[in-house]
C-alpha cells in the first residue's frame, strides 16, 4: 500500500497474452502507473507506442488497474553538468488510448490468439508460402526463406524503392534474371557485374578522379565513442566524441609510408588536444584521404566546438578526398553485393586483407567505442589499460593502412 513502491519487470499472464513491464509503480487507491524504458529520444518515442500499448493491455487483462502510462527516454539535450536530467519522462496516457485503440481492441477481443495458433503451426512445419517483400532482406531468416538458394538476390541493388522492387520481383528474384531497363546508374553497374561475373570498371573515369589527388597523400581515420552515459562534462547523451585518429603519409603510393596516431586519455576531455595535434600532423599540403563522409562530419563538429580553429579545419575539409565516392562511381564487383563500405570492398579489391580484421582484438568501430568507454571509466590495472590502448591503436592503424592499399589497387585497376 506504500505509494511510490515499484516492481521491476512485473510480468502479466492472461490467456495467450504475456507481457513484462519495465517498471510498475503503485499510485495509491488500488491503481498503478506503468513505465516503459527506451533508449530512444523524445523525437522518436512514438514508434514504441505499440509496445507500451501491448504491455498496458496485458496488465489490464490480468486485472491491474492502471492510472497512467509513461515512457522514459533519453534526454539528448541535457549534459552531466547542466543540472538538467539526462532522462525524459513522457506521459503517454491520452496519446496511447487515441493512437493505439485498434491494437488494444484486438488484444481485448483475444484475436491475438489466432496469430498465436498460426505461429504454433509454423513451428510444426506447416509454414505457408512466403511472399517476397522489400524489407525481407533485414530478416535474420532471409537466407532460409525467400532468399534461399539465391546467389545474387535483387535486394542487392542499391537504393531500391518498394515500387521498383515489386516490378523487378515479377521478373525474377535473381539479379541475373532481370533486365536493366529503368535501373539507376549504380544499379546498372551492379547488374552488369553480376551478368559478367566479374569487375566492371570505368577505367577512364577512375583514372581521372584519382588524378585529382595531390601529394603527399594523407590517409586519415577517426574512431569515436558515444553512448547514453556522457564521457565528459558538457557532453550530451549519444553525442559523438572523437577519441583517436590514425594517419599514414606518403609521397608515392608504391613507397614506404610514415605513420602517426593519437589516442585520447580516458579520464579527461582531449578533443581540443586531438584536433590541434591532428592539424599539425596534416600540415597544409596534400590530399587528406578518407573513406565515407564520417571524418568530414566530425571535423565540422569539432570546428563548431572550437571556433578559433575553424579556418584551419575548413582548410583541411577542402582537401578531403573520399575513396568511397570513387568506388561508387567507377567500380563494381558481384561480391560487393551492391554495397560500398570499406569492410565489404576492401577484401574484394585487396584480397590480402581477407580475414585481417577477424584476427584483431578490436575488429570494428562498435568494439572500439566499447573499449574506450571501458577505459574512460577508470580503475583498470596498468597492464590491462596498456593492452586496451594498444588494441585500439592497432585497429585504427589497420584502417588507414587499408586505405593506402586500396588506393594502390584502384590505381592498378585504372590502368
Amino acid at each position: 500500500e506504500e505509494v511510490g513502491a515499484a516492481i521491476f519487470q512485473a510480468t502479466f499472464f492472461r490467456g495467450e497474452v504475456v507481457a513484462k513491464a519495465d517498471v510498475l509503480e503503485y499510485a495509491g487507491g488500488g491503481q498503478w502507473d506503468l513505465y516503459e524504458v527506451k533508449s530512444c529520444s523524445r523525437s522518436s518515442y512514438q514508434k514504441y507506442l505499440p509496445d507500451l500499448a501491448f504491455t498496458a493491455s496485458a496488465a489490464r487483462r490480468a486485472g491491474v488497474s492502471l492510472r497512467s502510462t509513461f515512457m522514459i527516454t533519453v534526454n539528448t539535450q541535457g549534459t552531466s553538468d547542466s543540472g538538467v536530467s539526462l532522462f525524459d519522462t513522457i506521459d503517454c496516457t491520452d496519446e496511447l488510448l487515441k493512437a493505439q485503440e485498434g491494437l488494444i481492441q484486438m488484444l481485448e477481443e483475444s484475436t491475438v490468439g489466432e496469430s498465436l495458433d498460426w505461429a504454433l503451426q509454423a513451428t510444426e512445419g506447416q509454414v505457408p508460402e512466403a511472399k517476397a517483400l522489400l524489407h525481407c532482406k533485414k530478416c535474420e531468416l532471409f537466407s532460409e526463406c525467400v532468399g534461399k538458394g539465391l546467389e545474387h538476390p535483387i535486394w542487392e541493388l542499391p537504393r531500391l524503392s518498394e515500387k521498383r522492387f515489386f516490378e523487378l520481383a515479377s521478373q525474377s528474384l535473381e539479379v541475373r534474371g532481370i533486365d536493366s531497363d529503368g535501373l539507376t546508374a549504380p544499379q546498372v553497374r551492379h547488374w552488369r557485374s553480376v551478368q559478367d561475373g566479374g569487375w566492371v570498371v570505368d577505367k577512364k573515369g577512375l583514372a581521372k578522379d584519382l588524378g585529382k589527388m595531390s601529394k603527399p597523400y594523407l590517409y586519415l581515420d577517426f574512431e569515436s565513442c558515444s553512448g547514453v552515459r556522457p564521457l565528459f562534462r558538457g557532453v550530451r547523451p549519444y553525442q559523438t566524441v572523437v577519441t583517436q585518429y590514425s594517419l599514414h603519409i606518403c609521397d608515392d603510393i608504391e613507397g614506404e609510408a610514415a605513420h602517426v596516431d593519437y589516442l585520447a586519455e580516458g579520464g579527461r576531455d582531449c578533443r581540443r588536444e586531438l584536433l590541434e595535434r591532428l592539424l599539425g600532423d596534416l600540415g597544409e599540403e596534400g590530399s587528406v584521404v578518407v573513406y565515407s563522409s564520417y571524418e568530414m562530419t566530425q571535423l565540422n563538429a569539432l570546428a563548431k566546438l572550437y571556433p578559433d580553429l575553424l579556418p584551419a579545419v575548413e582548410s583541411v575539409v577542402s582537401r578531403l578526398f573520399d575513396l568511397e565516392k570513387v568506388i561508387k562511381a567507377h567500380v563494381s564487383h558481384p561480391l560487393f553485393r551492391g554495397r560500398s563500405s570499406l569492410k565489404v570492398t576492401l577484401p574484394v579489391i585487396v584480397p590480402e586483407y581477407e580475414g585481417k580484421y577477424a584476427g584483431m582484438a578490436v575488429s570494428d568501430g562498435g568494439q572500439a567505442s566499447a573499449r574506450f568507454s571501458t577505459i574512460s571509466q577508470g580503475g583498470l590495472p596498468e597492464d590491462e589499460l596498456a593492452r586496451l590502448r594498444q588494441e585500439l591503436l592497432d585497429y585504427c592503424e589497420l584502417d588507414t593502412l587499408a586505405m593506402l592499399e586500396l588506393h594502390r589497387a584502384l590505381a592498378a585497376l585504372a590502368k
